[in-house]
């Protein structure tokens, strides 16, 4: 199952990777090693080898950021539906959902999980304490306080 970022759900399997389509590469991967042809992919899907291995948010976030990035970033491997919204948050497109993670969670999971996503604000306009992103939206806590005033 592919989980869109727009909301759209291809139910088929996702398309093995080409070298035409795009690269694959892990999570733990050091984002100083990528170079230009990485940046011309089409697709990059990022392998997270565990549900509680982060690097790949960072990842992520560090070829949006930094690298400015702009073809489609995939999020594939080991994550829970609760983690779909800081999936889309950190710059993903699309997230792989395999046979196993559908076999533990099943779909219904997930398609709420995505549901969610579509429903709340967006997590990359704000953060918790100020300053933790320049250019950043009011901090959340700043918010909560001028809802309180």
């Amino acid at each position: 199952m592919l989980l869109h970022k727009d909301g759209t759900v291809n139910h088929s399997k996702a398309p093995s990777l080409s070298v035409e389509s795009g690269c694959r590469i892990e999570g733990s991967s050091d984002p100083s090693c990528f170079n230009a042809e990485l940046l011309q992919q089409p697709l990059i899907e990022i392998v997270f080898a565990d549900f509680s291995d982060g690097r790949g948010y960072s990842v992520s976030r560090y070829l949006r950021s930094t690298l400015a990035y702009r073809g489609t970033l995939r999020a594939a491997g080991c994550f829970l539906p609760d983690q779909l919204r800081s999936l889309f948050s950190v710059g993903f497109d699309e997230v792989r959902v395999g046979e196993s993670l559908l076999a533990r969670h099943g779909s219904r999971d997930w398609l709420t999980a995505q549901a969610r996503c579509a429903s709340l604000n967006p997590v990359g306009d704000s953060t918790y304490t100020e300053g933790s992103v320049s250019g950043a939206a009011a901090s959340i806590w700043q918010q909560r306080f001028q809802r309180l005033a």
